[in-house]
């Protein structure tokens, strides 16, 4: 496969929507020399070692496809992340990565990333990542598929909009506001969260470059 293909061919584990790659199957398939890396969003820590080891001998690249382990997995050597929730926060994802790669402590960053998992995971995939995305400005248009009504109450609670922003018509935020003016309020809870959130990077990034200065 690799021999005639034009471009590098990767496995692809993700057995959140499809039957997993065994670990065995996997590591024999790339001792096969068919295949130039695997992505795995399996999460499994020990799996990854197992994985990271055999591309090392083999000059391969594991890439990560499970956020949560990011961090940790770009300390031991994980060649890059495939990560749904950059899509969203790209800048706290490059923000986990930077600090990995010179050897800082990334448990600070890396609960940033499993809260907003966990907070997404409260919806049919890619829903949350969407808002999320909706929320910084960034135009995502409907989803494929309605919510319902408790659906849409726990977007609310999702994005901050809730009943105690005191905005009429807040569930409808940011895409299909009929008045503006009536979710002003929710707005500038949403961006004076978004500003708490950029703070607390740049603070991290100082602190990165003062790091990568006495690394090198």
């Amino acid at each position: 496969m690799r021999k005639h293909a034009q471009v590098p061919v990767f496995l692809y584990n993700i057995p959140f929507f499809t039957n997993p790659i065994e670990l065995a199957t996997s590591l024999e398939l790339l001792r096969s020399g068919a295949f130039a890396g695997i992505k795995d969003s399996g999460g499994k820590w020990d799996d990854f070692v197992t994985l990271q080891q055999t591309a090392a001998q083999r000059d391969l690249a594991v890439l990560i496809g499970n956020d949560a382990i990011w961090g940790w997995a770009a300390k031991a050597g994980a060649a890059g992340v495939v990560s749904g929730v950059a899509s969203a926060l790209p800048d706290l994802m490059a923000a986990v990565g930077r600090a990995a790669r010179v050897g800082a402590d990334t448990a600070a960053l890396d609960a940033h990333v499993q809260e907003f998992i966990d907070r997404i995971l409260q919806f049919p995939i890619p829903i949350g990542i969407r808002e999320a995305a909706a929320l910084r400005g960034i135009s995502v248009g409907p989803h494929a598929s309605p919510l319902g009504a408790e659906g849409e109450t726990r977007l609310d609670e999702f994005s901050g909009l809730g009943s105690a922003s005191g905005c009429r018509g807040s569930k409808q935020w940011p895409r299909m506001a009929a008045n503006e003016r009536e979710c002003v309020c929710a707005r500038r809870r949403v961006l004076f969260a978004l500003i708490r959130v950029h703070l607390r990077l740049l603070k991290t990034f100082s602190g990165l470059r003062l790091l990568t200065r006495a690394v090198q």
